[in-house]
């Protein structure tokens, strides 16, 4: 009897799934965000001729470094940022790569001396965020670092309850522009670097550190802008003229050995 009832169950759920597929729907489990694995991806024909980059600057944005696979959903127009004489053209073909890093890291395993990224995990939801971590754990060598900046929640709160307003207004002439409306509150400010420019998630040193560690990365620090002793041409990833170090949180960390 049991056989039977088991062989009518197998029977019904393959029916369900036919009907489904009929209307191009799909079943599938909930997963819960800690169950969550790295997406395995076929990695591109290009991203395979590549593939002897050891260096990747994910979410790159409009700024293209030398000695990185440079990756970014939508690639902006290059800039003079390059620099050092590379031919524009050139370097876009040969450095750079038109990728959605939510559907993976296009690298194999074990394959990266250095991760870097700088604002771009702000831009992911809070599971999409843990997933992204996991796939830069997983394709960084043993011993390899990651470094990232991302705004600094406990600055903004911390400028927030000063009473002062030079911070706030910095970055409402910085990055509002046009938009900046003079009646604009520090609060409005506020709300506006956590809800804008696609921000998903805020963090702060403490949240980021607790989050590493339970990935698994060893040796989290918060460094200086601009400063590495693992990463040597750091100064061509964070510029000391950059706007952004004056609201950054920049993290180092490792791969266990």
């Amino acid at each position: 009897m049991f056989d039977k009832h088991q062989s009518i169950s197998s029977l019904m759920k393959a029916v369900v799934k036919k009907i489904f597929a009929l209307f191009g729907l799909e079943i599938r489990r909930k997963i819960k965000s800690r169950n969550i694995e790295p997406t395995n991806i076929e990695l591109p024909v290009k991203t395979r001729m590549l593939s002897g980059f050891e260096n990747y600057h994910l979410g790159c944005g409009k700024i293209f470094i030398d000695n990185f696979l440079n990756i970014d959903q939508k690639v902006n127009t290059l800039n003079s940022e390059i620099g050092n004489g590379v031919n524009a053209l050139e370097f876009k073909e040969n450095n750079v790569l038109e990728h959605d890093l939510r559907h993976g890291i296009p690298a194999a395993p074990s394959s990266l001396k250095i991760i870097y990224h700088s604002h771009f995990l702000e831009h992911l939801s809070n599971e999409e965020s843990i997933v992204f971590l996991r796939d830069c754990l997983k394709c960084l060598s043993k011993g390899g670092t990651m470094r990232f900046a991302v705004p600094d929640l406990e600055l903004w709160c911390r400028e927030y309850l000063s009473g002062k307003p030079d911070f706030f207004e910095w970055y409402q002439k910085t990055y509002l522009g046009e938009w900046w409306d003079s009646s604009q509150t520090k609060g409005m400010t506020f709300c506006g670097m956590l809800y804008n420019w696609g921000h998903k998630m805020a963090y702060d040193y403490e949240s980021l550190c607790a989050r590493l560690l339970d990935i698994g990365f060893v040796d989290v620090e918060r460094k200086v802008w601009g400063e590495s002793e693992r990463i040597p041409s750091v100064s061509t990833l964070e510029s000391p003229d950059s706007q952004r170090k004056i609201e950054s949180l920049v993290i180092e960390c490792r791969k266990p050995h």
